[in-house]
């Protein structure tokens, strides 16, 4: 008979392990099921930060003998017959966790302010998206500077954030603030998970410049007086 395209008839679900220094407890008790399974061997290895700070990521050496890392921010799905290692995007975007009290919202930009950018009048800011696996996620800045208080809906620009080839960081999110005049300004950026919750950044300032003057045109040449 031909190929043919079928489903499960029993839902996979799977336990969730993000690699980060909180959850080492988690991943040592990991270690020990899959050594009692035979299924999978974990070994916990630090490795330096940018900051010089050490992290840690784990080798995963499934049964057939293949080799996973799962870096710091990666996640360690297990299901009842597999075991997978994905980036904290994909994560963000085909998985959600089932248990709301359990699965806090987890933002970077509550402990470190978004990054700022200013082009020709019209301001940015950026910062990681949040990993914790509630997504879809929305977004809302509150921007007050000479005009008095904005609040703005943007619509998100993201992108991964790869390093060292296929490594990824994590997901970079913009939010454009559109054309602002001169003077000096503050956003804050408030996030909305999946279930309602919300959590808002550390407060970024930015600077928009006065325009610079347009340049004085060049004076006309004079043609030469003609000889009579």
């Amino acid at each position: 008979m031909p190929p043919i395209t079928v489903t499960r008839t029993i839902e996979q679900t799977f336990t969730a392990y993000e690699v980060s220094d909180d959850n080492m407890s988690d991943i040592w008790a990991l270690m020990r099921v899959g050594q009692e399974s035979g299924d999978f061997v974990l070994r916990p290895v630090g490795v330096p930060r940018d900051d010089g700070t050490f992290g840690t990521q784990v080798v995963i050496t499934k049964r057939d003998g293949t080799d996973i890392v799962a870096f710091e921010g990666y996640w360690i799905l297990v299901s009842d017959d597999d075991l997978i290692v994905v980036d904290s995007p994909t994560a963000t975007e085909k998985f959600r966790a089932t248990d709301k009290a359990k699965e806090k919202l987890r933002w970077q930009a509550t402990k470190n302010a978004p990054d700022a950018e200013v082009r020709d009048g019209a301001a940015s800011v950026t910062f990681k998206s949040p990993t914790s696996l509630n997504a879809p996620f929305t977004y809302v800045v509150v921007v007050t500077g000479p005009g008095g208080e904005q609040r703005i809906t943007p619509t998100p620009e993201t992108s991964v954030d790869k390093r060292q080839g296929a490594l990824v960081k994590g997901l970079n999110v913009t939010l454009p603030l559109g054309d602002q005049p001169p003077g000096e300004y503050s956003a804050v950026v408030t996030v909305t998970d999946v279930h309602g919750r919300t959590a808002a950044a550390k407060p970024v300032t930015f600077t928009v410049p006065e325009p610079e003057p347009e340049p004085e045109p060049d004076p006309p040449v004079e043609d030469p007086p003609q000889e009579k």
